[in-house]
């Protein structure tokens, strides 16, 4: 890898870094119990859907259909989530799926998480529970003492189960990913990982610029 290039990796990361913590610290006000119970998960799935592009790449393809540019999926989004997310936590890898669907999709277009029903038995369904503590806990929910593990799914009562999810940790994990990111790229001998972000990197800039040329005509 030249070096150039890899100052230029550099400085994505650490740029993604900073914007991520300028977005989120205000929301999550550490310290006190009030504060970011949607607005963290949002913003910090949101951000696995930039990280998911940046570790896929992008071909270049339009969906002319659409009459857009197929940047960001759902799926790159989720591919971030279980190879990089994983490695900060396993659970990632078990419930990501999961976690994207109800906290993100959720948060976006219905201001709160999804309630979810099984497909196999619509009697069962999966709820969100959003706390803001340490990876696994004692607290109260519904005037009962349970203990909570971020992204481990609990079994409630018959047919209801929850998927909790710390703010704090998702905060943190996302952070940590991002380090453990950029040293995959780096390690990478195929070189793959730091061809896509550099190609995502310029197609955006590309992109972005044809857009505003077009308006101003």
């Amino acid at each position: 890898m030249r070096s150039e290039e890899a100052s230029r990796i550099n400085r994505i990361i650490n740029d993604l870094a900073t914007a991520i913590n300028t977005d989120i610290s205000p929301i999550i006000q550490p310290g006190k119990p009030e504060g970011g119970y949607f607005g963290v998960p949002r913003t910090v799935l949101c951000y696995t859907d930039v990280l998911g592009l940046l570790y896929s790449g992008w071909s270049g393809r339009t969906n002319k259909d659409a009459n857009k540019v197929d940047f960001a999926t759902p799926q790159k989004a989720k591919i971030y989530i279980k190879k990089v997310l994983s490695q900060v936590d396993e659970l990632y890898g078990k419930n990501g799926d999961l976690l994207y669907d109800m906290y993100r999709h959720g948060t976006v277009h219905l201001h709160s998480p999804k309630k979810m029903v099984s497909i196999t038995d619509h009697n069962k369904t999966i709820e969100w529970l959003i706390y803001k503590g340490d990876r696994e806990q004692w607290d109260y929910y519904e005037n009962r003492a349970v203990k909570f593990r971020h992204l481990e799914i609990i079994e409630w009562e018959k047919d209801r189960f929850m998927l909790p999810v710390s703010i704090v940790i998702l905060y943190r994990d996302l952070l940590v990913s991002l380090e453990l990111y950029n040293k995959m790229i780096f390690e990478d001998k195929s070189g793959e990982l730091a061809k896509n972000l550099l190609t995502v990197a310029d197609g955006l800039d590309q992109h972005f610029d044809s857009t505003t040329h077009k308006f101003w005509e």
